[in-house]
Parts: structure tokens; sequence; C-alpha cells
């Protein structure tokens, strides 16, 4: 079962907003939750990723 757009919405959005086939194939794949760096270079997400590291286990419970 895929969680990417179905094949008949993701046409469609591309029709309209007149993109190429290459973008409705991108748009029915599985989305990855995750980046290839360990640990982030912009201020803002690393901000919020040392504060989900602080404060993870408290947020959580």
């Amino acid at each position: 079962m895929s969680r990417g757009l179905k094949s008949e919405y993701a046409d469609k959005l591309c029709e309209v907003l007149k993109l190429p086939k290459e973008i409705s194939l991108a748009l029915q794949e599985f989305p990855h939750k995750t980046w290839d760096k360990l640990v982030p270079t912009d201020p803002v997400i690393y901000r919020l990723y040392e504060i989900v590291g602080v404060y993870g286990d408290t947020i959580k419970t």
C-alpha cells in the first residue's frame, strides 16, 4: 500500500498546474521523513533539533 498521492489525483494536479509527468510520479512515491545530514546546518532547524533533543522525552509524556 502506497502512502503517496493516488495516481488519478497526482495526474489531475499536474494537469491543472501544467507540471511535467515526472512530478506526477514523484507525488505518488512514499514520502520519507529523514534527511541526509546528521545535524542540520540551518540555524533555525538546528535550534528545533536541539529543543527536541533536550525536551523530547518531556514533550512525549
